[in-house]
């Protein structure tokens, strides 16, 4: 076969041997030898980015003005009551004769904390890359998404608390916020904020489908009275493949539960996205679910990301950072539940007639937040262990129901 002109210069780069097939065109010092082509690369540097936000897409944003912003509330709960007496005459006064309704007000705090990511790229690097001088302004732009993502991590898993993963420990995240609403136990506090942890949904449960279980997180959401009409489940990948899953399956009536529409999925008619800070969990938290209307979610930025490139003489480089301060919090708790996510987890029952509300605090990290049982809740599931009630231990064991009474 020849080899015509035409040929050559239709395929672009290619590679000349002498020597025959075997031939590598490199001599026994490693040098390459006549009549071979050096090496190609690509023209530019290849990039990818993993992640993308979820939750702080959906959220509310505010523009601090400094530091501090106020959030204030205005509850009421009115006192409904008629104007007639028993004799079917009209009340005379009704400051004397009725019950006031009271207005109710609340505060939340946004307290922004400044946060920087920087990085150094020396001059001889944007002679030598194949970028060249464009390096670095593909290279800022990479770096401002990822901190996106980071700053959207920080958010849902900070903890105020020293023994923190950097950049963590600086104040409380959204999963912390909520472990508090979980812990409230005055029954007014719980009706204003709900229970913030709805406790375990497990992808062994045999008694249960993760589906049956999703389903029953929303109705205890809408029954706390949470904006169910504007919610979503926010999950891992891994979670939403294992729905599809139990969806793909027409043994039960659970796939006519399930709405997909190609990837798009919804449960009782809450849409599921995913989110990479589920699919990532930092600081010590495991896999969780969550519940809410994002607008429930605030973000608040005293200055939004900022980006910044110098050349530092006396480095010989340019110096890239971004920089942003920020704060987030919850306008309204009662929107916003979350669940953890376990595999095989063991459960028992627990029936509660203290005539109060109790809270459950696990000993051996049973759950990641402490279970707070409502009056009169005869069939709460929770995982088997070791729980303090007050001053009493609560012990839950597989299949059988404990119940607290007032005497505990």
């Amino acid at each position: 076969m020849s080899l015509k002109l035409a040929d050559i210069e239709a395929a672009g780069k290619m590679i000349v041997k002498w020597g025959g097939s075997t031939y590598t065109g490199e001599e026994s010092n490693g040098k390459m030898s006549p009549g071979w082509l050096l090496e190609t690369q690509s023209e530019g540097l290849i990039t990818r980015i993993d992640e993308k936000t979820s939750l702080m897409a959906d959220a509310t944003f505010i523009k601090m003005d400094s530091r501090k912003h106020s959030l204030d509330y205005l509850y009421v709960d009115p006192v409904m009551q008629s104007m007639t007496t028993d004799g079917g005459m009209f009340k005379g006064s009704m400051t004397e004769d009725l019950t006031e309704s009271v207005p109710k007000f609340a505060r939340r705090t946004l307290n922004a904390r400044p946060y920087v990511a920087y990085s150094f790229t020396p001059k001889q690097f944007l002679k030598e890359n194949v970028e060249k001088e464009g390096f670095l302004p593909k290279f800022e732009a990479m770096l401002a998404e990822k901190c996106g993502t980071k700053v959207e991590s920080i958010a849902i898993y900070s903890r105020d608390d020293s023994g923190s993963e950097a950049g963590y420990g600086d104040y409380d995240g959204l999963f912390a916020q909520l472990e508090k609403v979980a812990a409230l136990t005055d029954e007014d506090e719980i009706a204003q904020n709900g229970r913030g942890y709805y406790g375990v949904v497990d992808t062994a449960d045999a008694d249960a489908t993760i589906v049956e279980q999703i389903m029953n997180m929303i109705t205890t959401f809408a029954a706390q009275k949470g904006k169910i009409a504007n919610a979503k489940l926010y999950m891992s990948t891994m979670l939403k493949g294992s729905i599809l899953v139990e969806a793909s399956r027409r043994e039960t009536d659970l796939g006519d539960k399930v709405l997909v529409n190609g990837t798009d999925i919804s449960i009782f008619g809450v849409p599921v996205v995913e989110a990479d800070f589920l699919n990532n969990p930092a600081n010590g938290f495991n896999e969780k679910i969550i519940l809410c209307d994002p607008k429930a979610v605030v973000f608040g930025f005293l200055w939004e990301m900022e980006s910044e490139s110098t050349y530092e003489h006396n480095m010989k480089g340019y110096l890239s950072s971004i920089d942003l301060e920020f704060d987030n919090g919850m306008i309204h708790p009662k929107d916003i539940m979350y669940a953890d996510i376990t595999n095989g987890q063991i459960f028992g029952a627990v029936k509660n007639t203290s005539g109060a509300a109790v809270t459950l605090k696990p000993q051996n990290n049973e759950t990641s937040a402490d279970i707070t049982i409502a009056n009169n809740e005869t069939n709460t599931r929770v995982p088997v262990g070791k729980y303090t009630n007050g001053d009493a231990t609560v012990t839950v064991t597989k299949g059988k129901t404990i119940t607290i009474s007032a005497s505990e």
